[in-house]
């Protein structure tokens, strides 16, 4: 056996544990949990048959493919926010800026 293949059988098992090291803090890293669901924030106007408006902020948790009402828009129309809450279940007050899986419905006023 020679220097050559001496010196490559040392470097072989340091490699493997390097890629044994990197696997295992590959491998203990936490997947995120993937929902399907987003938060959107918007803001409805309601109009009363005096010509008077009031504006207030709401949030909603939808399907992540739901782009009929997007995060920051603003809603005028009453049938509209009836088929987003179809749709989210619960339209609730106030914005919100956390994660869908932080999320709690005890801490908003529902629409």
């Amino acid at each position: 056996m020679g220097i050559g293949q001496l010196l490559k059988k040392r470097e072989e098992p340091q490699e493997e544990e390097n890629l044994k090291e990197i696997f295992e803090n590959i491998k203990s890293q936490e997947i995120p949990h993937k929902t399907g669901k987003k938060v959107i924030n918007f803001i409805y106007v309601s109009k009363c048959g005096c010509g008077s408006t009031s504006e207030g902020n709401y949030h909603a948790i939808v399907p992540e493919g739901y782009d009929d009402v997007k995060d920051g828009d603003i809603i005028d129309d009453f049938d509209k926010m009836v088929r987003l809450e179809k749709v989210a279940r619960e339209i609730y007050e106030e914005r919100y800026t956390g994660s869908v899986e932080d999320h709690n419905p005890d801490d908003y006023y529902v629409w």
